[in-house]
């Protein structure tokens, strides 16, 4: 189901929301009973990301956190490059996510749907055939530990609440952790 409504921003200071609306209406004639089913389907989805840069996670990084700013700050200035000289080696040019940026992203879907069949040949009959309201909550976080390696940690929460008796109501966990190694 494609948005009807959605706005998506992006920050100068690397945050990033997401705000979508969905409607869809779906009829279907069947000539055999005569029965129109008719499915609305609603749904928003609130997101939110964050990137911060530089992140050092010395247990997985293998460096040391750095005590005095002093230090830090001779050795930011002695990597600095002159205008129109090329980049220093070892380190991601152009954009994307570079070494030790750690990606926060929240997302949050709620969505609507019922299926009613319309009997034709008799009036007033309506029946709800199907339907349930579903609740998504998707947190994730990735750590790019070089160029080439990331990890991603990820959790997906899904409950759903059936609007007929025809079905139970349930609730799904998954997460876990995902090792990215790129060729290129």
């Amino acid at each position: 189901m494609q948005p009807l409504l959605g706005v998506d921003m992006k920050m100068k200071n690397d945050m990033s929301f997401r705000l979508d609306f969905k409607k869809s209406r779906t009829l279907q004639m069947s000539f055999i009973n005569y029965q129109l089913t008719e499915t609305n389907r609603t749904g928003y989805t609130v997101g939110f990301g964050y990137r911060m840069k530089n992140v050092n996670i010395p247990f997985l990084t293998g460096k040391k956190a750095k005590k005095t700013a002093s230090k830090s700050k001779s050795k930011a200035k002695s990597k600095k490059t002159k205008p129109g000289s090329a980049p220093i080696p070892g380190t991601p040019s152009g954009s994307g996510t570079q070494a030790n940026d750690l990606n926060l992203k929240f997302d949050f879907d709620y969505i609507d749907d019922l299926t009613v069949n319309h009997s034709l040949n008799q009036q007033d009959i309506s029946q709800p055939t199907r339907g349930s309201r579903t609740i998504t909550i998707n947190p994730q976080a990735e750590y790019a530990l070089n160029r080439r390696l990331k990890l991603r940690l990820f959790a997906d929460y899904r409950k759903i609440i059936p609007k007929t008796s025809q079905s139970f109501p349930t609730t799904t966990f998954n997460g876990g952790l995902t090792i990215q190694f790129s060729l290129n």
